[in-house]
């Protein structure tokens, strides 16, 4: 009970305080919703992602902790709502089980959270959830209540919970500390209303995964528990990913063109006896402040200078013009004194 004073009054210190931290990573907990090993925190998963997980602390019965199969997957459904389906089995090598006399398990579960809205972030969060929902043999059943609040590396949490479990876990006040001193390193401690427990969790970075998804290792390597056979150490992996790349941390929507006004909507162009001159453009402003780009307006030379160039390469400088500068199934052609242009906009066909 001293060590559950000294966290729970820490984590307590922590949701009074103003200030606020980054944003420390979520991750699914041995009992398959987002939190530490055995208790939530007040986060959800996000929105579109999805995480699979497989971990071997199993609770048989609710009456002791033994190595076995939690095999858990879960999504984030909606803005702050996530579920997730949980299978605890004591074998993976039998199809036929009895409670009583072999002592075997194969428990289905369903979870939920939901994270309250209207709570300013820099404030703390609060979230109500439920394991072990409706079917025939509720091993499981637990509700809970749950704040957590971000400071600096550390997200501490406290909650009260209710369950039948003879093991104590989640029947009664809970508190538990993350502290991510690297973004792919967290530290856990936590008192479950039962026993205090310590993990470490590794991540391996996205980046090395072509930006899949995120995988976890999670090592529960302390517990002061007395219903546990003797295995100090269980483990877990987890698995999680976008559903759609919308969910992608870094997905930036695409978003339409603006529309730009051209200068005029009415292009002319003569030929004199000079050489190609040119009395308007229709040109975006965009290229109206390039004076290097290939338009209409920067190859208007001088007229000595159009006389002493080749009519070949003044034309094809015409047709490149009129491309850049937005004209469609462009056809110049020219004799000895005559330049033939052919050109269609978006509303007009003209011949020159």
């Amino acid at each position: 009970m001293p060590k559950f004073n000294t966290l729970f009054l820490s984590c307590a210190a922590a949701l009074s305080l103003p200030a606020a931290a980054d944003d420390i990573k979520v991750y699914q907990s041995f009992s398959g919703y987002t939190g530490l090993i055995n208790t939530p925190n007040a986060k959800v998963q996000l929105k579109g992602t999805a995480d699979i997980g497989f971990n071997n602390q199993l609770d048989f019965f609710g009456r002791e902790y033994v190595d076995g199969h939690n095999f858990i997957f879960s999504a984030g459904l909606f803005d702050g709502l996530e579920v997730s389906g949980q299978i605890a089995s004591s074998t993976m090598h039998d199809n036929t089980y009895s409670i009583e006399g072999r002592g075997q398990i194969r428990d289905l579960s369903f979870n939920a959270k939901y994270q309250l809205p209207y709570i300013p972030k820099n404030w703390f969060s609060v979230a109500v959830g439920a394991k072990d929902i409706g079917g025939a043999a509720n091993n499981y059943e637990t509700y809970y209540v749950v704040a957590s609040k971000e400071l600096w590396d550390f997200r501490f949490s406290a909650g009260v919970g209710r369950s039948d479990r003879r093991t104590g876990e989640m029947d009664g006040a809970f508190a538990g500390i993350e502290w991510q001193p690297l973004e792919w390193f967290s530290v856990l401690t936590e008192y479950d209303a039962e026993a205090v427990n310590a993990a470490a969790r590794i991540t391996v970075p996205k980046k090395w995964l072509y930006e899949i998804g995120e995988l976890t290792f999670t090592s529960r390597f302390y517990s002061s528990t007395d219903f546990s056979e003797e295995k100090d150490t269980y483990w877990g992996v987890n698995f999680s990913l976008p559903l759609s790349d919308e969910a992608k941390s870094n997905y930036k929507p695409v978003e339409p063109a603006p529309y730009v006004a051209p200068v005029s909507t009415k292009p002319m162009a003569k030929v004199n006896d000079h050489g190609v001159g040119f009395i308007h453009t229709a040109m975006a402003p965009e290229l109206a402040e390039q004076p290097k780009a290939l338009t209409l307006a920067n190859i208007n030379k001088a007229p000595k200078e159009l006389s002493n160039a080749n009519l070949g390469d003044q034309v094809q400088q015409l047709k490149d013009a009129l491309l850049n500068d937005g004209f469609e199934n462009v056809v110049v052609g020219f004799n000895t004194s005559t330049i033939f242009i052919n050109f269609e906009t978006r509303y007009l066909t003209a011949t020159t």
